[in-house]
């Protein structure tokens, strides 16, 4: 009676419905007469399951479903399982019906039970003993890759930060031996619906030496810190402030500590390229272990000039320039020259090669000194 109950009132709204209605009557028809064609009774209740991933199935709730999976009998699909994790509602069979109902007086809406082709044609290899992994109804998305600070303490870093660490070690076995380390960190904070840049660098070297008769010893300290923020406009001109810190006692310089505010511009020749120049102007400290005219404060000017290039989505070619100069004496200066090939693995990892030269005109006694250095270094991104 429950059967023909329904088949009579489906198959009056499809006598009496239009072309669009035809769909939602059909499929409403299969699953109730579904398990009387097999020739089984429809004497169960119905249940309508909802998912998570906004599939809704239809069938019978089975009694050996437990507390993390549900089994229903379906009769299009025939015995599935489901995560209940996944499973976001399970309405009652008077449910059911209202949703049939409201279904077939709206034309332009779809069956509950009209799945997509793809996962129709899925679901219906399902053996009785298959579980319904989620990934089956959930699209499928690209594994993403995890910065640094997740895989090694469990934190995401703000979106606004970035930056990565580099080391490298180099030897040299000719007439002069020495193992030398290289430790260089950055971090650049730009936060969002701001035209504000951060940035905050340093570096280390470590460098072991081997005197001709064996004797190993370890050089002076060489080290640098540089604070940089940088406010942009909208005309692609900045403003800023540079605080740097540099001290290089293989060089003799004890202390070079400088402050310089100036100003720049920041164009794209081509989308890849980004590059930027302008000037600064303040005042140094320099003191160095040699007796020297440029011991104590110093007015310091500056150019500098920043180039990257992306031609390939993880390659950078990076080229920075710096030049300063004491404008009272020409003959004291210096400047820095870096020229690397960046070379992204994966999210957390990479390589750098290098070309690094830092030159100064006197250091003490009119002493010039020349640091040319190649550098192979890994990088570690967060």
């Amino acid at each position: 009676m429950h059967i023909s109950g329904h088949l009579f009132l489906i198959s009056t709204r499809c006598f009496i419905a239009s072309r669009n209605r035809l769909l939602g009557c059909l499929s409403a028809f299969l699953l109730f007469a579904g398990p009387a064609i097999h020739g089984e009774p429809n004497s169960h209740t119905l249940e309508l399951i909802e998912m998570d991933t906004g599939e809704r199935l239809i069938g019978e709730v089975l009694p050996k479903s437990s507390d993390s999976t549900l089994y229903i009998q379906s009769g299009l699909l025939g015995e599935i399982a489901l995560p209940r994790a996944r499973v976001i509602q399970v309405k009652s069979a008077p449910a059911v019906d209202s949703e049939l109902s409201t279904v077939a007086s709206k034309p332009n809406e779809k069956a509950p039970i009209a799945l997509k082709t793809e996962e129709t044609e899925r679901l219906s290899e399902i053996t009785v003993t298959d579980k319904l992994e989620p990934p089956m109804l959930a699209q499928t998305q690209a594994p993403t890759e995890i910065g640094l600070s997740d895989y090694l303490l469990g934190l995401r870093a703000p979106d606004s930060w970035s930056g990565n660490a580099r080391v490298g070690i180099n030897i040299s076995t000719g007439d002069s031996q020495w193992v030398q380390t290289y430790l260089r960190g950055k971090l650049e904070v730009r936060p969002k619906g701001k035209s504000r840049l951060y940035r905050y660098t340093g570096s280390y070297t470590y460098q072991e030496n081997e005197k001709s008769n064996g004797e190993k010893f370890r050089s002076q300290d060489k080290y640098d810190l540089t604070m940089l923020y940088r406010q942009s406009f909208k005309n692609n001109w900045f403003i800023q402030n540079t605080a740097k810190l540099r001290v290089d006692q293989k060089k003799g310089i004890d202390r070079d500590l400088s402050n310089l505010v100036g100003f720049g511009y920041g164009f794209r020749p081509i989308p890849k390229i980004e590059f930027n120049v302008g000037g600064a102007g303040g005042i140094a400290d320099y003191q160095s272990n040699n007796s020297s005219s440029r011991n104590g404060k110093e007015t310091n000017l500056s150019v500098f000039e920043e180039l990257v290039w992306k031609p390939l989505k993880r390659t950078s070619l990076v080229h920075r320039f710096n030049y300063f100069w004491n404008p009272d004496d020409h003959n004291q200066y210096n400047y820095v020259l870096k020229t690397a090939l960046q070379i992204r693995v994966t999210d957390l990892l990479g390589f750098e090669f290098s070309y690094n030269k830092s030159y100064d005109n006197d250091t003490g006694n009119g002493n010039d000194k020349d640091d040319t250095r190649w550098l192979n270094a890994l990088i570690l991104f967060f």
